[in-house]
């Protein structure tokens, strides 16, 4: 009779050749889930060893199913705590009658806290929707794509032009004075301290860029950008996060567009995403005739059926009182970005 087991780092080498073996041809080989294993786990400063990595389905000894979890940090009305990010669940098809035990496993551990879900298969869309999950407020599902061989410009104003953008390679303590600035103007939303942004910046598999932007020397914005996320777009710089002093100007905006449209053109890019993650930024982006035009277009993300498959469940006493207007959810949410 097979059996659920916590995973521990002694499952790491057997578990590698289960999600290889299992994707075949598809799949990327041993060392890239090892490193997966690593980036997801133990090199996640949201990862103490008392958490769960996921769960493995056995029989007679033999892994024949994996369930994973990324835990992150995330602050819930004003409270640090840690959430729950679904990722890659898989079972022989032999043992697809035991694919529940996952599903009742994780309801139970995240319980108490939030559980994301934002690369669900349709047929996973029908059980969250049974068991009352919801699709994340605000997670706006409209982009701009910018093809960067066309010649774009727009005119920036003269506070955009006082002000200072760059590459971040290394985050440093400017990002946890920020976040204290900030963290109060959404009561729930990822924890954005220096080591959950590093943390990003160790993903060798979705790579993270972040662009900053300084005012009088100090950082008063910055977004943080993946290469390809959309699969149809073969080489592309997309906006994944983006935070400041809210609602941030468009000033501001401004200059992160002109630098991320620079850097993408410097660097080969065949495209730029820009993600709208709330209303005023979509806005911003019709206002300043980005979003449509002759090299700029507004679209639905491609494959999504014009809505992100992007949701949550939390306790019931918490859940409806998680709105649009309380919140800012991105794209670093569930696994969409930390696969």
């Amino acid at each position: 009779m097979p059996e659920l087991f916590s995973i521990f780092r002694s499952d790491y080498n057997d578990l590698a050749k289960f999600i290889t073996y299992f994707f075949g041809t598809k799949g990327k080989g041993e060392k890239f889930y090892l490193a997966r294993f690593n980036f997801w786990w133990d090199s996640n400063p949201a990862f103490p060893e008392s958490k769960e990595r996921g769960w493995i389905l056995k029989d007679k000894g033999r892994i024949v199913g994996f369930r994973g979890i990324i835990p992150t940090k995330f602050q819930l009305f004003g409270e640090e705590i840690i959430v729950y990010n679904s990722t890659t669940w898989r079972v022989s098809p032999e043992y697809r009658n035991q694919s529940m035990l996952f599903f009742f496993k994780l309801l139970n551990v995240s319980k108490d806290s939030l559980h994301f879900n934002t690369t669900p298969s349709d047929t996973v869309v029908k059980l969250m929707n049974a068991y009352k999950y919801k699709k994340i407020p605000g997670s706006y599902p409209r982009i701009s794509i910018l093809k960067t061989s066309g010649e774009f410009c727009f005119s920036a104003s003269k506070k955009s032009r006082k002000l200072d953008v760059k590459q971040i390679k290394k985050p440093d303590l400017s990002f946890n004075r920020i976040w204290e600035k900030t963290k109060n103007i959404f009561p729930n939303t990822n924890i954005r301290t220096v080591d959950v942004i590093n943390w990003y910046l160790k993903d060798t598999n979705n790579k993270k860029i972040v662009f900053g932007c300084y005012q009088y020397n100090e950082l008063i914005s910055y977004v943080i950008c993946c290469v390809t996320i959309v699969k149809e777009l073969p080489f592309a710089l997309q906006w994944v996060d983006l935070w400041g002093h809210h609602p941030i100007e468009n000033y501001v905006l401004d200059s992160l567009v002109n630098y991320t449209v620079d850097y993408a053109k410097k660097n080969s890019f065949e495209y730029v995403i820009f993600t709208h993650f709330k209303s005023n930024i979509g806005e911003y982006f019709k206002k300043t005739g980005l979003a449509g035009g002759e090299y700029f277009k507004e679209i639905w993300l491609p494959g999504m059926e014009m809505e992100k498959k992007f949701y949550f469940k939390a306790s019931p006493k918490i859940q409806n009182k998680i709105t649009e207007k309380n919140s800012f959810f991105v794209d670093i949410q569930g696994d969409y970005c930390l696969w």
